[in-house]
């Protein structure tokens, strides 16, 4: 840490198993000193919680990236659409983001288990390429039967729908978020992301039940409070399937 914060340098390879300090949480202390550097960051690890801690330590903490939810344990930050190469903090945070979702993604190229795909998935989401991020997260649930990948695999689809402008894929994207919920039917993120589907849908009377059903296992989180708000912006018309 500190050679790096003497050096200042514009690329950090970075190994996740350290002493004292672990990867994740020096990553975040050097793009917090220095937006400027890209972190790249390497793993022989297989867990894929610990794994995914450094790409929640590269997201950006500006703005999110898609709209509906990951799962991992995201912190919520407000959606403003997608974002755009501008400069200053944003293309820092790009950089970031890229050197974590990398490591992932290579990962994946040489182990095809459930969980490798699956955090490889949401590393192509976080770096905007969704499309290419299907494959891997419907292999994944066919094979781990595991809520948290459905419920990505309908972020997803979603996020492709708006990002291509196919609205075929937000059926699917309902689809896939309704059979994360068959598992596990308190998990925020599928809740959010059915309830976010719905309402682009244009289901009314199913979203604002949709929301209110978040909001019985969510009612505190920032992420509670934009629930509440599409709840107010629904319009006082019902439409349904």
């Amino acid at each position: 840490m500190r050679l790096a914060r003497e050096a200042a340098p514009d690329v950090v390879l970075m190994d996740l198993s350290m002493p004292e300090l672990n990867g994740a949480d020096a990553t975040r202390a050097i793009v917090e000193h220095d937006p400027r550097c890209r972190v790249i960051v390497l793993s022989m690890y297989s867990e894929r919680e610990y794994v995914r801690r450094a790409l929640k330590a590269g997201a950006p903490r500006s703005a999110r990236i898609v709209e509906p939810r990951l799962t991992g344990g995201f912190p919520w930050a407000g959606y403003h659409g997608p974002l755009r190469a501008v400069g200053g903090s944003a293309d820092a945070e790009r950089l970031e983001l890229g050197g974590a979702a990398g490591a992932l993604i290579r990962r994946a190229e040489h182990d095809p288990s459930a969980e490798a795909q699956h955090a490889a998935g949401v590393a192509m989401v976080l770096v905007e390429k969704p499309d290419e991020a299907i494959t891997r997260l419907e292999s994944a649930a066919r094979t781990s039967h595991d809520a948290s990948t459905w419920s990505d695999l309908a972020a997803a689809r979603y996020a492709t729908a708006v990002q291509f402008r196919r609205p075929s894929l937000y059926s699917e994207a309902l689809a896939a978020s309704n059979e994360a919920l068959r598992i596990d039917a308190r998990l925020p993120e599928p809740l959010f992301n059915r309830a976010l589907i719905l309402e682009t849908m244009g289901s009314t009377s199913e979203a604002r039940r949709a929301w209110q059903r978040y909001l019985q296992v969510d009612p505190g989180s920032p992420w509670a409070n934009e629930a509440r708000a599409h709840l107010a912006e629904l319009p006082l018309t019902t439409g349904s399937f």
